[in-house]
């Protein structure tokens, strides 16, 4: 995954990260999705929570980038975030755990914040590609990484 760009809400409030998402290892498919850094950080938490329901059970995971209450629109603060993220999601979305259990709600998310229904189109096509998750075994023997592949700035439109 990688973070493309940034892009500041119609209310000026807050700011949207748009991302590029590649499935891996061939790099089969590609598509973009864009949202909140709140948002994401929700995604991130019911994930966790759905896979690991214990706070103790949660290994290899990456700490989830902190909050910023004041110099949230910094520029350098906003590469520094943009940076952090995509380390962040390249990991988080690269846990064999994960992937195997909670596949519908990462697709769910993504087809949420995809950006147009082109990406969604490619999100769903991607979706019956992997094939139902209800078992554990197949859902690993089925499961392609995530990768983030770019970063950057860009202004909020409506979804």
């Amino acid at each position: 995954m990688d973070i493309l760009d940034t892009t500041e809400s119609s209310d000026g409030d807050s700011l949207n990260y748009l991302m590029k998402i590649t499935t891996m290892p061939n790099s089969q498919c590609t598509f973009m999705i864009k949202d909140r850094y709140s948002v994401l950080r929700v995604f991130q938490e019911d994930v966790v929570k759905l896979v690991f329901p214990l706070k103790t059970d949660q290994p290899g995971l990456p700490p989830f980038p902190g909050k910023k209450f004041i110099g949230g629109n910094d520029p350098k603060f906003l590469e520094q975030r943009k940076q952090q993220l995509q380390v962040f999601f390249n990991e988080f979305l690269k846990n064999e755990k994960i992937l195997a259990n909670a596949k519908d709600k990462i697709f769910e998310y993504f087809m949420e914040s995809a950006i147009d229904n082109t990406e969604r189109s490619k999100i769903r096509e991607l979706q019956s590609a992997n094939g139902p998750t209800s078992s554990t075994s197949s859902s690993t023997q089925n499961s392609k990484g995530l990768e983030i592949i770019k970063s950057g700035m860009v202004k909020k439109q409506s979804r």
